[in-house]
């Protein structure tokens, strides 16, 4: 038999305390089957729980060992876990097992074909190996149906035929799992996929077949159990309705990925959930979370439609995962009617699974009563499938048998009824009698609630020994204790039965034989595992003792103080909120204010530039000879002379003193004046030597005439341009020199003029300073408003926030107790020395530091190895006793791996 890459022949189960599991192992594997053996397969360093889940999802069958030392905790989880995925198990006896043994797991040593060992001289020899490959590959072949019958009975069987099948399979497994998978898939994606539908007239099989054939074959496929990414892929796009056209395909195939808990289970949910078909969104919304209200409530809703449509695609859902919360609204639907059409039929479906029946059976007593259900499963089952009638048996098996079977023989109205209620009647007692329930069940879970009080593992005087040495004056810390045990043995448990043993003596009187000043802690190491380890543990155990030594107050003190606190909260979010209003007005008052500042010293600015402007004015009306030599200048460089200030007077020389004023004003010098007659002049001879050369060409010839008239123009123009550029320079020359002057003289006169500051500008300079002072005051005002305003908001979100718990957290987490000291082991030492000695010689000190390191089993290799040594370093000092409690498998695995690292480096 070959080994698959994906799948294990045999998963090996057995309890750890078992001797003489390596030759069975070795056995098994040397007759060609290949088999998980957890002591030699466990890749170091992985997820135990991770890899044995998927192992056991993957393997053939479950071969269970039991001997002299029972059922292993972890032996007898994962039994539970291969029933409840209908693994082929075969159980084996390798030794007389205690008394109980046969018993548990729910009898299944008893109620399942065994074999014995336990007289036999060798264990773990060929016998064995034989014997286990027959009932895994019986000699019988008829017993395991042929491909040829398979996919005959998918291709053109009867529904009845096809879930026989699918039922054998799921029951049994298939011998060459992997192949016939293979063969489904071709099969899929060939002849049988959405797209040959429309070309299939030259079939000999109805197009309209096709679809339910590829569903069966899907559901096959699903429960043959072959994780391979091909066959994924093709399951997942018959779950894409982009890909695939049929409805009920993607509906039945999205709840045999459900159902089987097949690995691209999540991926499909997600896939599905905008599905345009209710059914099939809703089914993926249900599971991907069926404790959601809002799912829940939107399904109630549903059921309460008067639509057949909306109310069939729930009852649907709940036929492939049961809801019991909404059972009462099922049976509700028995005796509905939706467009005219009753609705029992999907009602008595949905309820068919064990988890929705046992929660309807009381209010089908209270609503209807049983005989009326009995009436609604006889005339639904009269033109049913087989498929139906067992659904429907399945109904009534929540009930008594004889009830159930009178309630049906009295709906019986003719002979044809009653061979029916015979049929009903058989498999309501085969259901009856069935040992083990393969309906689809919700997840469910137990709470991880530890109840000391119930001892059943029977370790309470264990218990109490190991105080009594952990607490004994007469023991002298520190004190290492290691608690050894397989996942479930019973560690947690016992760790907490220390703890309230240590709790009732630590109450007792001081004096006697046992320390009682005694703080306990609890560290988890789990919880840490991303974080540095030694900062974790010492900042833990110093908040802890910070706690044990400053205890917290009673719970009616705590209360009391909380109201008080709530109160003064309260009174100061109410005196801040009013501040806050006062602070606003003056805010706002304060910006009003300045706003009028600001208007007043613009004013007065304006109306000190207005009294200045005269002063240039009053100059030049009192000295004309003055002002006509300004003007006089400015026309010179053709520059204006309007002006009503000093400003503009400094403005205006500016411009002229200026590339483009100075060129402007030559270009005025040019064309005012004298120059302008002397260019007008010029222009004239210029414009009449041509004529006067033509009309004396006939006298003294063309060449002379004509140079005549060239030399005359020459000279005209050169002479003319000399004179005019001449007079032009001395004229703009002049203008500067004479705009200088005036500028010079009034400069002085009006240094003159504001020597002496008059009474109006003396009121209006002291005027724009004063407002100058009061819109730099009003200025500081609304800052200092504005930040009065903001500090009381801070104030106001503190004292609402002081009040919630994530205030609370927010500031613990900001703390920085111990994160100065992260890493530091030196300075660890050095508190611990410190701490171990004023903790001693304290009147309210401690006697013992009881630490509890748990789940370290759940944590990296290199951190188990940090944390033992973590424990070294406690026990250097007195007081400590440290329990530390772990899987010693996962402690071998860590310290193996450590050391290959330690050596490599």
């Amino acid at each position: 038999m070959a080994e698959s890459a994906n799948a294990d022949d045999i998963f090996l189960l057995y309890n750890e305390k078992e001797e003489d599991i390596d030759p069975i192992a070795q056995t098994l594997k040397s007759a060609g089957l290949s088999v998980y053996f957890y002591r030699r397969d466990l890749p170091v360093g992985s997820d135990i729980q991770a890899v044995e889940s998927e192992k056991l999802r993957s393997a053939r069958a479950v071969v269970v060992l039991l001997g002299k030392h029972g059922w292993g905790p972890t032996q007898r989880e994962i039994a539970f876990q291969a029933e409840s995925l209908q693994k082929i198990i075969v159980p084996v006896l390798i030794d007389e097992p205690p008394a109980d043994a046969l018993t548990d797991v729910d009898g299944m040593f008893q109620r399942r074909r065994r074999i014995d060992f336990r007289e036999r001289a060798v264990i773990g020899h060929v016998e064995l190996a034989l014997e286990i490959q027959n009932l895994l590959d019986p000699a019988d072949e008829a017993k395991s149906p042929r491909y040829d019958d398979i996919f005959k009975t998918l291709f053109d069987g009867s529904e009845a035929d096809r879930l026989e099948l699918l039922n054998w399979i799921i029951a049994n497994g298939f011998r060459d799992a992997q192949t016939l998978a293979d063969k489904l898939v071709d099969a899929i994606v060939g002849d049988f996929s959405p797209t040959r539908q429309n070309p299939f007239e030259a079939s000999i099989r109805d197009p309209n077949r096709l679809p339910a054939a590829r569903s069966w074959m899907l559901s096959v496929l699903l429960w043959l159990r072959v994780e391979d990414d091909n066959h994924t892929k093709v399951i997942l796009d018959h779950v894409d309705h982009a890909n695939e056209n049929d409805r009920a395909v993607r509906f039945w195939t999205l709840a045999g990925i459900i159902q089987t808990d097949r690995s691209c289970r999540a991926a499909a949910i997600e896939q599905a959930l905008d599905d345009p078909s209710p059914e099939v969104a809703g089914l993926a919304r249900v599971a991907r979370d069926p404790s959601d209200d809002a799912v829940l409530n939107d399904l109630r809703v549903a059921l309460a439609s008067d639509r057949f449509e909306t109310v069939w695609w729930v009852l649907r859902v709940l036929r492939i995962f049961p809801v019991p919360s909404l059972a009462a609204d099922v049976v509700n639907q028995l005796g509905r009617t939706a467009d005219g059409r009753s609705l029992a039929y999907d009602a008595l479906f949905a309820l068919s699974s064990a988890s929705m029946r046992n929660a309807a059976r009381p209010h089908i007593l209270q609503n209807m009563g049983l005989t009326a259900l009995a009436r609604i499963v006889v005339v639904e089952s009269r033109n049913s499938t087989p498929i139906s009638l067992d659904a429907f048996a399945r109904v009534l098996s929540a009930f008594e048998r004889g009830e159930a079977t009178q309630a049906l023989e009295t709906a019986a109205e003719d002979a044809e009824d009653r061979r029916l209620v015979g049929r009903l009647i058989d498999r309501i007692e085969a259901h009856q009698a069935a040992v083990t329930e393969t309906d689809p069940r919700l997840p469910g879970h137990a709470p991880d609630i530890i109840d000391i009080g119930k001892d059943d593992i029977g370790i309470r005087r264990d218990v109490q020994t190991l105080t009594s040495v952990m607490l004994s004056r007469e023991v002298e810390p520190p004190l290492a204790i290691g608690l050894f045990g397989e996942w479930g043995s019973g560690k947690s448990f016992y760790i907490k039965s220390l703890e309230a043993e240590v709790k009732a003596i630590s109450n007792r009187p001081a004096g006697g034989p046992y320390c009682t000043r005694v703080a306990q802690i609890n560290f988890n190491a789990w919880h840490y595992v991303d974080t540095n380890l030694w900062a974790s543990l010492v900042s833990h155990i110093l908040e802890s003792l910070a706690v044990y030594l400053k205890p917290s107050k009673t719970p009616e003190e705590q209360r009391a103080a909380l109201a008080s606190e709530l109160a003064s909260a309260k009174e100061g979010v109410a005196i801040a909120t009013e501040e806050q209003k006062l602070a606003a007005e003056l805010l706002k008052t304060s910006t009003a204010e300045l706003q009028q500042k600001v208007f007043e010293r613009e004013h007065s600015e304006v109306r000190l530039r207005d009294l200045r402007a005269q002063d240039l004015s009053d100059i030049l009306k009192d000295d004309k000879a003055l002002a006509e030599t300004l003007h006089g200048a400015f026309d010179m460089v053709g520059a204006p002379a309007l002006l009503e200030s000093a400003s503009e007077l400094e403005r205006a020389i500016r411009d002229v003193y200026s590339t483009t004023g100075k060129a402007k004003a030559f270009f005025v010098s040019i064309f005012t004046g004298r120059n302008a007659l002397i260019v007008l002049l010029g222009m004239l001879i210029v414009l009449g030597l041509p004529p006067l050369a033509f009309a004396l060409r006939a006298h003294i010839g063309d060449y002379v005439a004509n140079a005549s008239a060239v030399l005359g123009t020459i000279t005209a123009i050169f002479g003319s341009a000399a004179m005019v550029l001449k007079t032009a320079v001395t004229k703009f020359k002049t203008g500067l020199e004479a705009l200088s002057s005036a500028k010079s003289k009034i400069d002085a006169r009006l240094a003159d003029k504001r020597a002496v500051v008059s009474a109006e500008e003396k009121r209006l300079q002291e005027q724009v300073a004063d407002a100058l002072a009061q819109e730099a005051a009003a200025s500081g005002r609304v800052e200092a408003a504005a930040t009065r305003v903001r500090e009381i908001e801070e104030r106001l979100t503190a004292l609402k926030d002081s009040q919630s718990l994530g205030y609370f957290i927010t500031e613990r987490t900001k703390s920085d107790d111990y994160r100065r000291h992260l890493g530091l082991i030196a300075t660890i030492r050095k508190d611990f020395d410190g701490l171990v000695e004023r903790i001693q010689n304290e009147a309210d000190g401690v006697d013992r530091i009881v630490l509890y390191i748990d789940d370290v089993d759940r944590c990296p290799p290199e951190m188990v190895v940090e944390i033992l040594q973590a424990v070294h370093l406690l026990l250097a000092y007195k007081l400590f006793v440290v329990i530390v409690s772990v899987d010693p498998r996962w402690l071998q695995i860590a310290w193996l791996e450590h050391s290959t690292d330690a050596v490599r480096k």
